[in-house]
């Protein structure tokens, strides 16, 4: 069979990564093209990387006729058949997605048309209106991710230059930091807050409190000496009882250190955890709108 490949068709697809390429070649090389390749009268419609490595090594393949009315018919079948791949990014289902929008639209559009056929004006007001579809919604949907997105996306694909679109497809980059890219729109960071002024009386506080600490410092050393002299041993022992109490403060003054920073982890993680429930809410609430 002759197989003919639209260029159009196979810019549809997301560029695999060289290493994923590579494993698909080494796959090929040494088991076969086990699956056949998709094709509507001749034109190929899934199996393009496998087509290409099966041409260059001489590599036998079976084929699969599929029937489709159109072209945009088989073009809606090759991106629904690549968004179910797992291993896409936001950006690439996005971006496939958005290739649905015009079948979507004319969707839409001949939903209006038959609506206003079958109940004239006011459709909305009859019994069994024909729903106009939101295409926004719907390429949202599709994609898996918020309006917002779909948005971001869109500015993206008119401004961004292949290297970054490569990046995004790659999770090189995240979909908002190539809008900021394309756009210019930086968030500022908020300032930082001014350190506190000290009074004079705060800072002769904090002055006598390190004295005191430094005091009960050295007291405790004190009183760990006279332990040591007043015990009923030999100097080896007395130096070997010496050393494990040094020992044992220095764990302690570590698990103190350490309790501290735990202590403060445990703050961060509890803002994060509130940040991450506002974020699920607004999810949710996503959701619901696109439901």
């Amino acid at each position: 069979m002759q197989i003919t490949v639209d260029p159009k068709l196979k810019a549809l697809i997301p560029p695999l990564s060289q290493d994923e390429y590579d494993k698909l070649e080494e796959n090929l090389i040494a088991d076969g093209c086990r699956d056949p390749l998709v094709v509507w009268d001749g034109l190929l419609i899934d199996g393009h990387n496998r087509y290409e490595i099966c041409q260059k090594h001489n590599i036998r393949f079976d084929t699969k006729d599929m029937m489709f009315k159109n072209h945009d018919e088989a073009k809606e079948w090759m991106l629904w058949n690549q968004l179910g791949r797992r291993n896409l990014t936001d950006y690439d289902r996005t971006v496939l997605a958005l290739e649905l929008e015009e079948i979507v639209k004319a969707r839409a559009k001949e939903n209006l048309v038959q609506s206003g056929k079958q109940y004239g004006k006011g459709s909305q007001k009859s019994e069994n209106p024909i729903k106009p579809v939101d295409t926004m919604k719907e390429v949202a949907k599709v994609a898996g991710v918020s309006h917002d997105t779909v948005a971001k996306v869109k500015k993206i694909e008119e401004k961004a230059t292949p290297e970054v679109k490569k990046a995004l497809s790659e999770g090189k980059i995240s979909i908002n930091k190539a809008h900021q890219q394309v756009t210019g729109k930086v968030k500022k960071a908020k300032p930082l807050p001014e350190a506190p002024e000290y009074s004079k009386e705060e800072f002769e506080r904090d002055q006598m409190m390190q004295s005191i600490e430094a005091l009960q410092e050295e007291n405790s050393e004190l009183k760990a000496r006279l332990a040591v002299e007043a015990m009923d041993a030999s100097e080896e022992e007395k130096t070997a009882t010496a050393e494990i109490i040094a020992d044992l403060k220095a764990e302690i003054k570590t698990l103190k250190a350490e309790n501290s920073a735990l202590k403060s982890n445990r703050d961060s993680y509890q803002n994060e955890n509130t940040q991450l429930k506002k974020q699920i809410k607004y999810l949710e609430r996503e959701l619901k709108k696109v439901k």
